[in-house]
Parts: C-alpha cells; structure tokens; sequence
C-alpha cells in the first residue's frame, strides 16, 4: 500500500510541476 501511496503522490507532484512550469515558459 505504501508504494501505492508514493507512486499517487509522484505523480501528483510531476503534474503540478508540469502545470506549473507550463505558463512560465
């Protein structure tokens, strides 16, 4: 269940990075 967890939090994190980082460039 833990790798689950981490896996979802992951992802999470790259695709807040990614939506925030896409109205900087």
């Amino acid at each position: 269940m833990k790798r689950v967890v981490l896996a979802l939090a992951a992802l999470g994190i790259l695709s807040v990075s990614s939506v925030m980082a896409a109205p900087v460039s």
